[in-house]
Parts: structure tokens; C-alpha cells; sequence
């Protein structure tokens, strides 16, 4: 009897741990497991970006108050982020807000916020959250981001819409990053195709001109008095043929 409880109790654990190595494996994932791509990517589908993972762990530890009387915001085209240049210092802003930052790429700007870490000379790269801008409030939901791989719903709604699902698209436009090659090729206006009709009259018109141009490649050059036969002079060419010779 004792066998076959342990029999069961052994049967019972082994599928306890099947689940519960179901369950990590499912934590392993993560977030990711959500984001996972398998379907071929359309060579029409624009680039997408997320928010990057460790900054968005980072900003919760930002409690050293800093204030940067002359900083200048910098955008870093191929990655689509905005950071802070204090001289030698870069600031990477985990409170991103595009529609501000944008219009402040360039200038000089006094930033009140908080570091992760004190501020020191030896340190060049720091992680900030800005409160103020110019003492003014100052407020921004987005992380640096990155360049990632679309998802499979993602990469199905293109192909049936050809437009990115409600909340990916919200947060591309909240980015407001520069258009794509495929973008500006689709806002571009469109040619009409010439008809038939059209293209039989350039043609016509193609070789007229083709014609002409052979004609005067095909005419002997002017030597003067001797450009036709002597056959062919007539008294004004004789006359000329005189003076040449010092005749009158």
C-alpha cells in the first residue's frame, strides 16, 4: 500500500514539475514572449521601435537632483532618441517627450531634473529624468527606444490593412520619427502612365528629329568658291574665280 502511494506521490510530483517548469520557462520569456516573431517580415513594412528594457528599470532609481545651466539637446537620427550635451557630459534622457525635445534640438537650455548617480567630472555618460526645462514644468512618458522586430499580429494586420495595429502605431506617432524610404515614396504624387496614342507621337517626333540630324551630318562641309563644280559657276563665281587669280 506504502509502494503505491509512493507510486502516486512520485507520479504526482513528476507532473508538478513538469508544470513548474512550464511556469519559469513562461517567466524566462518575459515580456517577450508576447513579442515573439515568426512570420516573414514585408520589405513595405516600416521600422519599428520599443522602448529599451534597462532604461525603463533605470529611471525608478534617478534621485540625485542636478541642474544644467547650459545644456543642448541632441537627436541621434539613426537611433530616434533625444539626450542632453553638457560639454564633455551626455545626459541620456529616460523621460523622453518628442513634441518638446524637437523644437530644442540645438539650443542652449537650463535643465532641472534627476541623475542615477551623483555628477562627477570623471564621469562622461549619465542617465536623467528632466523635470523643468527653462523653469518650466516638464513632463515626457517615453524611454530611449531601439529598433526591434515586428510581431507576428503586427506583421498580419499589415498585410491585411497595410497599417500597424491602434496602440503600435500610437506609440510611433508619439516618436514622430523621421519617414521611412517607403513612406516618402507613398506621399509622393503619382504620374499618370502615358497612352499609347502619346507614345507612337513622341516617337514620330523622335525621328524627325533624327532625320534632321542626319541631313546635316550628311552635308559636306563649305570650302568656299570650290563647295560646287566649276560646271555649276555662274557669273558671280567666275568673277570671284578673277579676283582670286588677280585678274579684273
Amino acid at each position: 500500500m506504502m509502494a503505491d502511494n509512493g507510486g502516486t506521490l512520485t507520479a504526482k510530483r513528476k507532473r508538478w514539475l513538469a508544470a513548474m517548469l512550464c511556469l519559469t520557462a513562461s517567466w524566462v520569456g518575459g515580456g517577450d514572449a508576447g513579442w515573439a516573431q515568426t512570420l516573414q517580415i514585408p520589405e513595405d513594412m516600416p521600422v519599428l521601435y520599443g522602448e529599451i528594457p534597462e532604461y525603463l528599470l533605470a529611471r525608478p532609481r534617478a534621485r540625485h537632483r542636478v541642474r544644467i545651466r547650459d545644456g543642448t539637446v541632441v537627436y541621434h537620427e539613426g537611433e530616434g532618441n533625444y539626450s542632453l550635451m553638457d560639454q564633455a557630459k551626455k545626459f541620456v534622457i529616460l523621460n523622453q517627450n518628442p513634441r518638446c525635445l524637437k523644437n530644442l534640438v540645438g539650443k542652449r537650455i537650463t535643465v532641472e531634473g534627476r541623475t542615477t548617480e551623483t555628477v562627477k567630472d570623471y564621469f562622461n555618460l549619465y542617465f536623467l529624468v528632466i523635470d523643468k526645462i527653462n523653469c518650466l514644468g516638464y513632463e515626457g512618458q517615453i524611454g530611449p527606444v531601439a529598433m526591434r522586430d515586428p510581431t507576428d499580429a503586427e506583421i498580419r494586420c499589415w498585410k491585411l490593412h497595410k497599417q500597424l495595429p491602434p496602440a503600435t502605431q500610437k506609440f510611433m506617432t508619439a516618436l514622430q520619427l523621421p519617414k521611412g524610404e517607403f513612406e516618402l515614396a507613398a506621399a509622393a504624387p503619382v504620374r499618370p502612365q502615358p497612352s499609347l496614342a502619346d507614345l507612337e507621337r513622341r516617337l514620330i517626333e523622335v525621328q524627325q528629329q533624327l532625320q534632321v540630324m542626319e541631313k546635316k551630318a550628311a552635308k559636306p562641309p563649305y570650302q568656299g568658291l570650290y563647295s560646287k563644280p566649276a560646271a555649276e559657276w555662274n557669273s558671280t563665281d567666275l568673277s570671284l574665280y578673277m579676283d582670286l587669280q588677280g585678274g579684273g
